[in-house]
């Protein structure tokens, strides 16, 4: 391209810069309605009132709040370990600021590519399970002293752990 060709370069000059200004009417004010949180009563949630390793009845459930009650009474409880087999964390059932977890926790993936449980357990150290066998209703039964059923669902537990992926968005991070 010879100069004769060439684009005309305009000169940078304050005049140049100034944009035009523009009028700006507002159309009024808006609310915000976010829908209520799901948890709205979780600093009212007591723990179900039967002791790990000592129960020795199966417990059903068939409302949230007869679940969070169980989970909220094992996890308190725990001493050694909490395995959670779960597909999202069901915040309508783990949400809770009272629960405070060590930052010795292991979260993966489930492998897509290897046969997946389709029902959501806790396991309370080697003697509490809470299960729920269908992962879009809110039921299902928890035990309190039970190894022989805990250790089943553990060796479940670890083959899906064996074969889990690690995920990036959840690196461990400092607490």
């Amino acid at each position: 391209m010879n100069d004769k060709n060439a684009p005309v370069e305009l000169i940078d000059t304050p005049a140049a810069l100034e944009l035009t200004a523009i009028e700006f009417e507002s159309p009024g004010r808006f609310a915000v309605h976010n829908p209520e949180s799901v948890t709205a009563d979780a600093a009212q949630w007591e723990p179900a009132p039967f002791t790990l390793g000592q129960h020795e009845h199966l417990e059903r459930f068939s409302k949230p709040q007869e679940a969070r009650a169980h989970v909220l009474a094992l996890i308190q409880q725990a001493q050694r370990n909490l395995c959670l087999y779960t597909d999202d964390l069901e915040p309508w059932l783990y949400h809770h600021s009272r629960r405070r977890l060590s930052s010795n926790l292991h979260i993966r993936k489930l492998n897509p590519d290897h046969a997946n449980e389709e029902s959501a357990f806790l396991i309370a150290d080697d003697r509490g399970l809470l299960l729920r066998p269908e992962l879009n209703q809110q039921s299902g039964y928890t035990l309190y002293n039970d190894p022989a059923r805990v250790r089943q669902r553990q060796t479940q537990f670890d083959q899906a752990w064996d074969t889990s992926i690690t995920d990036p968005d959840l690196r461990s991070f400092l607490l």
